[in-house]
């Protein structure tokens, strides 16, 4: 199994989130103002990143990534 942080790095800070994915975006498009999720698992001066999360939210349970379910966000 490969996780995210043998390939693509999630270490985003909070406010960087949504420039990359909607999930983190309180708008729901890219380039939105952070929301709740963005400050609960983006980095920021009181805790890392939580990168596998970073992943599930961003890729899991997406069918057109070939994801099935469960970690796939963060092992592939």
């Amino acid at each position: 199994m490969k996780g995210a942080l043998e390939g693509e790095s999630l270490n985003y800070a909070a406010e960087d989130l949504p420039k990359h994915f909607i999930n983190f975006s309180s708008t729901g498009k890219l380039e939105g103002p952070p929301n709740e999720l963005a400050y609960q698992y983006g980095r920021t001066a009181q805790h890392p990143a939580n990168q596998r999360k970073i992943a599930e939210i961003a890729y899991g349970n997406r069918k057109e990534l070939g994801n099935k379910g469960g970690e796939d966000g963060w092992r592939f």
